[in-house]
């Protein structure tokens, strides 16, 4: 098998010194010791034609090999042809080494017409065009530096194997640049595809990982080789301005092009309704610049010292990032620009990493798979190094958001995969609280509740994943992984499991219990890891020694047990046998973990992506090896064995000798249990005393009632994925929040909803939770209902807030709920909720009838910490600084009036402005009675106040500098971008048209550009005053708070 992964310039070269070497081989045939050049050739090829019968045997039979090879050649020569210039030297010399190619693979495809067509066409595959060419397999042909050895040409053969690829291999750099990009371009455009796959919900957010994950790999394996061999390019710059430069003025033009026909087919696309994000061939590019100039960009406004941190004012990069208020951010790609949604969400990535750093003393940890774009941040934020994979991960990042955005898409993907975290994590907890694991294996069970605490201490870094699928499908499969590989090894700690497959197969085999599906199943996919030396062997009076095989007994010691001979202690009895794990079973996780790819067909990149994603499928959905549950099987099969040992009490005499000198302990009773039941199916025609049958079927009865149930829920109970990929509609149903329902009883149902929170008596659960979400899904405009008797002045501005809608209960209310909240704000109640009028500095109706706060104020008043984070997280903090409609009171200033000093502190960490003043014209410090606490948060304020500002010297006159300067980079860069067409990203009306409009960002905010004049400014030197927000998600103390 070949290394993995092969480039293109790679195969060009193995394919063209392939065929030469055929040439030279065929040329010295007769042993007349020409001298080859490559024009020699000619008279080869020619001479070839007209005396075929000449060629040995061993050349015929590897003519067909030699003409696919020049195919190869030629159509991965053409594919780069287009960065090079038409008419300078070294393209001159490419045109005509390409027409020698095609005329002596004419004449010699000629010259193999006598051969039998169906030989040719087994011997050579398809190679018509450039991507039949990529699905030419690597082994086809061996590596070029064997081609060309002397070995075995007659010795007055000379040849200088240098000169004679030196045409062949013009301008070897630069086209092998040219064919790294092309690479790379198809890598992005087959994690393009699988995140379409993924919005339209043919595919799970877990294959759209492992197909990008894998594309970032191979991204990374193709940079080091090409940095291998050309040691000068260290940064994406450094390889970028190879293909810019080969032709500077040709290359605008192909970008130019590009970029137009990509603004084109995504108009079309969203005129026609199907909102498919078009690629377009060499679109990688376009991105690349786009891409890496911001990161570079970035990178000015750093610190150097690591000690600081930086902070940019709110709205500095235009309205914050929304997938249905601000699309086009991720949308429309343009080289000249920065790129507004990268800008705005590298600060909080680059305070999280390097602050987790300063805290702990390191960061990420190389060694973990999926820390991959994480550890590609961290590098870039310390080297302040651009990297070609920093690039590549971070548009991965943006067209995973691009595909998935719009109609909540990318939030309830985003959510969906925080959903099956915490999942996994209950599912820890409930298994550690029974003891089961514990009892068998107590190492198990403390690596079990350091899966949950980690689970528990990443929900707390959300925040990132929000607008970031690449990273929420990473951890999402981090824990995944961790949770199948534990349940795996903990289910063969003992041997529970493969004795219960011995019993059950036996039991069903003899008749006393039917088939059921789900052990089936189970049985057929670890057959092997359950029976030695197969389940066929497996039969009547061969049960007991099978089972006695399977757990490890040697051959000999099987038989002295079977003969009732005691056998001594010792290993001498047992036979190493093969231990099965995780990885025997899934090739996605050894590709994911083990860093295996050799499950993958090597041909175009396309296919191999597609290959990956189609191997997750069928082990989520078909063999469901990554969707079984076996810790919760496990705790199942200990409930069985319990109760297995119960009934057969009236088998106690049968036992008794199985068990006696041993420990009592339960393992040892489950087992002779089973040894046991095992021996009486073996004999039951020849002996049927001691009530053997009504044992055996006491046994049968125990596991029919364990495991015959539903379908649906079996699903429930031991699947941990669902059996289909649409998750979305599964969790949210089909109803758009932008549709308009029909009012069916609307007044009396939101009544009723109301009613069931403010009178529940903590979160609802069980049937009132199943309820409510059936009618939201029904009727989402539910969430924009408002309790006309609360929606007052006067309870508004009371301490609860006015919990006027559905939202503000579930908020803050009694039954104030994180999850409900979450599963709310993905059914588009951020969009939908009838408080947006606080965001607004001017409301031109009656203020008297509008709600004064927010649910996020209620929430920040109430104190409830992670609801607030939730919200402002899910809006990318749209919220952080808005005050309430009424009071003009901040979310910090409500947090310090209530006294939540945990609260305050997490609100500044993310950036809370302490210097906005209420209705009142007090400030935030103002707020709290503890005199002691008001003094802190003062000092804070105004020494972080200094930190930024110290250089300009006051806060309207930085922000006037960098307006002006925004407005001065928007003006030149729209006067560049004069000729380019502009896209209109109105989308075709549905048939249920949405009552609100999407809203569009005004002037260019969209297209703001880093601030460079004003970089030292922007930092901010880290005090001992935030000394406890260092930690993270959320500082515990602070001397402000």
């Amino acid at each position: 098998m070949s290394s993995f992964p092969v480039g293109k310039y790679a195969r060009y070269k193995r394919a063209t010194a392939y065929f030469l070497g055929w040439l030279v081989r065929a040329g010295s045939r007769d042993g007349d010791g020409k001298h080859f050049q490559l024009d020699t050739f000619d008279v080869v090829v020619n001479e070839i034609a007209a005396g075929r019968s000449t060629l040995t045997n061993k050349l015929l039979q590897e003519l067909p090999r030699a003409l696919t090879a020049c195919q190869c050649a030629i159509h991965l020569r053409e594919h780069v042809a287009s960065f090079f210039p038409e008419h300078d030297e070294g393209q001159a010399g490419h045109q005509h080494f390409v027409q020698q190619l095609r005329n002596w693979h004419k004449i010699l495809k000629g010259a193999a017409v006598g051969r039998p067509q169906t030989a040719l066409q087994s011997e050579s595959p398809d190679c018509d065009n450039y991507y039949e060419v990529l699905d030419v397999d690597d082994d086809y042909l061996p590596d070029e530096d064997s081609y060309l050895a002397k070995g075995g040409l007659p010795k007055t053969t000379t040849f200088d194997r240098n000169r004679l690829l030196e045409e062949a291999f013009a301008n070897e750099m630069k086209m092998e640049v040219v064919c790294f990009f092309t690479e790379l371009d198809e890598l992005m455009q087959g994690v393009c595809k699988v995140y379409g796959e993924v919005k339209r919900e043919e595919r799970t957010l877990i294959e759209a990982t492992v197909v990008a994950k894998l594309a970032v790999d191979s991204a990374s394996a193709l940079t080091a080789q090409l940095q291998l061999k050309y040691p000068a390019f260290r940064t994406s710059e450094d390889v970028y301005n190879v293909v810019r430069n080969i032709d500077p003025d040709k290359f605008r033009q192909r970008m130019a092009t590009i970029h137009t026909k990509y603004l084109t087919d995504l108009q079309d696309s969203l005129l026609n309704g199907d909102e498919a994000i078009p690629y377009i061939t060499g679109m990688f590019l376009v991105d690349f610049l786009s891409v890496g100039t911001t990161l570079a960009s970035f990178l000015t406004a750093l610190p150097m010292d690591s000690t600081k941190s930086i902070k940019f004012p709110t709205g500095c990069f235009g309205e914050v990032y929304n997938e249905d208020r601000t699309p086009h951010y991720v949308l429309l790609p343009d080289p000249s620009k920065t790129n507004v949604f990268l800008l705005q969400q590298l600060p909080l990535l680059h305070k999280t990493i390097m602050e987790k750093k300063i805290t702990t003393g390191s960061a990420y940890d190389s060694s973990a798979p999926m820390d991959s774009f994480m550890l590609l941040m961290e590098k870039y934020f310390t080297t302040r190094e651009v990297t070609v994979p920093l690039v590549f991960a971070c548009i991965c990042w943006m067209k995973s958001v691009a595909a998935l955005q719009g109609d909540t898409g990318l939030g309830r993907n985003a959510s969906l995969t925080f959903q099956h975290s915490t999942k996994l994590m209950r599912k820890i907890e409930a298994t550690v609280a029974t003891g089961s694991v514990r009892k068998a294996h107590k190492k198990s069970n403390d690596v079990l509740q350091l899966c949950a605490d980690e689970i528990k201490r990443s929900s707390g870094l959300r925040y990132l994943s929000r607008a970031n699928p690449l990273l929420a499908g990473l951890t999402m499969l981090d824990h995944h992984f961790k949770y199948l590989h534990m349940a795996s090894e903990i289910l063969l700690v003992t041997s529970r499991f493969r004795s219960f497959g011995h019993v059950y197969n036996a039991l069903v085999k003899e008749g006393f219990l039917d088939h059921i599906p789900f052990l089936d199943d189970i049985l057929e996919v670890y057959s092997e890891m359950i029976f030695t030396p197969s389940r066929g062997a497996a039969k009547r009076g061969s049960y007991y020694r099978t089972l006695l095989l399977s757990v490890d007994l040697r051959s000999s010691s099987v038989d002295a047990a079977c003969r009732g001979e005691d056998l001594s202690a010792g290993n001498e009895n047992f036979k190493k046998r093969k231990v099965f794990h995780l990885s025997d079973l899934s090739e996605t996780y050894r590709l994911m973990v083990q860093n295996d790819k050799s499950g993958l067909k090597h041909a175009s990149w396309a296919s191999i992506l597609d290959s990956a994603a189609n191997i997750c499928s069928k082990e989520i959905f078909d063999t469901r090896v990554l969707s079984r549950d076996l810790l919760k099987l496990n705790d199942k099969l200990a409930n069985v064995y319990s109760e297995l040992c119960r009934e057969l009490k009236g088998g106690e005499r049968i036992i008794e000798d199985v068990v006696s000198d041993q420990n009592q302990h339960q393992q040892k009773a489950e087992d002779g249990v089973i040894m046991v039941l095992l021996q009486i199916l073996d004999t039951l025609q020849s002996n049927g005393g001691y009530g053997a049958p009504d044992l055996c079927k006491q046994a049968a009865a125990v596991v029919r009632k364990a495991f015959v149930t539903s379908a649906m829920v079996v699903d429930e109970k031991y699947f941990i994925l669902p059996s289909q990929p649409d998750l979305v509609t599964q969790e949210y149903g089909y109803q758009s929040f932008k549709s308009r329902a029909a009012d069916c009883n609307r007044e009396k149902v939101f009544a009723e909803l109301m009613s069931m929170l403010r009178n529940s008596n903590g979160p609802l659960t069980g049937s009132d939770l199943s309820y409510l979400k059936a009618k939201v899904k029904k009727d989402p405009e539910l969430l924009e209902k408002t309790s006309t008797g609360t929606c007052t002045l006067e309870n508004d501005t009371k301490d609860g807030g006015g919990l006027c809608t559905l939202f503000h209960q579930a908020a803050a209310g009694s039954a104030h709920d994180a999850e409900l909240v979450e599963w709310m704000i993905q059914m588009g109640v951020l969009a939908l909720q009838p408080t947006l009028h606080c965001r607004s500095k001017e409301v031109t109706c009656s203020k008297v009838r509008l709600p004064n706060a927010m649910a996020v104020h209620s929430a920040a008043m109430a104190g409830y910490e992670d609801i607030v984070q939730i919200i402002l997280e899910a809006d990318q903090f749209a919220d952080l600084n808005t005050p309430t409609l009424h009071t003009k009171e901040t979310l910090a200033h409500l947090a310090v009036k209530h006294g939540h000093r945990r609260l305050l502190n997490t609100l500044v960490w993310f950036g809370a402005d302490l210097l906005v003043r209420d209705g009142r014209g007090r400030r935030v410090c103002d707020m709290a009675e503890d005199a002691d606490w008001a003094r802190d948060i003062a000092a804070y304020t105004a020494q972080s106040h200094r930190n930024i500002f110290n250089r300009t010297g006051n806060r309207e006159s930085v922000l006037q500098e960098k307006e002006r300067r925004r407005k001065l980079a928007s003006v030149r860069r729209d006067e560049q971008d004069s000729n380019v067409p502009e896209l209109s990203i109105t989308k075709k009306p549905k048939k249920r048209s949405s009552k609100k409009k999407t809203k569009t960002s005004k002037g260019n905010t969209g297209q703001t550009t880093m601030p460079t004049g004003t970089t030292n400014s922007l930092f901010e030197t880290k005090s001992h005053l935030l000394e406890g927000l260092r930690t993270l998600p959320r500082p515990s103390s602070s001397r402000c708070c």
